[in-house]
């Protein structure tokens, strides 16, 4: 749907934000939720790359000690 001015009703070029002094309490609660959101996906992230370096060292672990018994020792 157009706008008197004929573009889109959605478009963000009709949007204006008043001034003002300092960022709401909202927005500041927004953006520290993001910075948290984004905080767990890199701690999320790291632990995936822990379990896989962990995995792989069992797997190793468990190679070493099948060739240790067919070595004989």
């Amino acid at each position: 749907m157009k706008d008197l001015d004929g573009q889109g009703q959605d478009c963000i070029d009709t949007i204006r934000c008043p001034a003002v002094k300092g960022p709401p309490k909202t927005v500041s609660a927004l953006h520290e939720s993001m910075q948290r959101i984004e905080q767990m996906r890199m701690s999320t992230e790291l632990t995936r790359m822990h379990i896989q370096d962990s995995q792989q060292a069992a797997w190793e672990s468990q190679q070493l000690l099948a060739r240790l018994r067919r070595e004989g020792f």
